[in-house]
């Protein structure tokens, strides 16, 4: 996140750290995730970190606070990987559906308060 001169790592351990890069030091650590994350990414538009994994949902976090600010569900399986894409406020995401098949799914920012 070089809005915050930090980096994020996602883990099988349920967490998302935010790690200063200038003092090497544990800034936040989200723990919402009940299962593994797989993927995040930063919403520079909104100032939110969006964080997915194995249990099927999305969630949008503040990176100033240890709080997560909303959570998005619509897939049946892992959510594999979040994309961001800031220019059309949108996040998109792309799950493990169903057995032996994927799903992409957009989410429009706008209705979601993350303010």
């Amino acid at each position: 996140m070089q809005d915050l001169h930090s980096i994020v790592t996602a883990s099988l351990d349920t967490t998302c750290n935010v790690i200063d890069l200038e003092r090497g030091t544990l800034r936040r650590k989200f723990s919402n995730h009940k299962k593994a994350v797989y993927s995040f990414a930063w919403c520079g538009h909104n100032k939110v970190l969006a964080s997915c994994g194995l249990e099927r949902k999305i969630i949008l976090w503040s990176p100033y606070s240890e709080r997560a600010v909303a959570s998005l569900s619509g897939h049946n399986g892992a959510v594999r990987k979040v994309i961001v894409n800031d220019k059309n406020n949108q996040l998109i995401s792309l799950g493990a559906d169903n057995v032996g098949t994927n799903a992409a799914m957009g989410w429009h920012r706008r209705g979601i308060d993350i303010a």
